[in-house]
């Protein structure tokens, strides 16, 4: 994972493995259609979020911090649990 040592608030490039991030922090994976975090960011918001936008799931907040009309490619995660 890009950004493995997630402690507080870390900025990373996607893509990153939803599995690999879960795995990292011993918490069990999400019921989820989607493999990457991008993914389940746009599974939980039904769209691509604007920029500064916020979405969560049961243990992260993301914030989006780059995109295009197609992707997301740069977020700013926290652990909330």
């Amino acid at each position: 994972t890009r950004c493995a040592d997630v402690t507080g608030v870390q900025t990373c490039a996607l893509p990153i493995y939803l599995k690999d991030l879960y795995k990292h922090f011993d918490l069990d994976a999400p019921s989820s259609e989607a493999s990457t975090i991008s993914g389940q960011i746009l599974e939980i918001a039904k769209r691509i979020p604007m920029f500064g936008e916020e979405v969560k799931d049961d243990y992260f907040n993301y914030k989006v911090l780059s995109h295009s009309r197609k992707q997301i490619s740069k977020i700013e995660m926290k652990i909330i649990k």
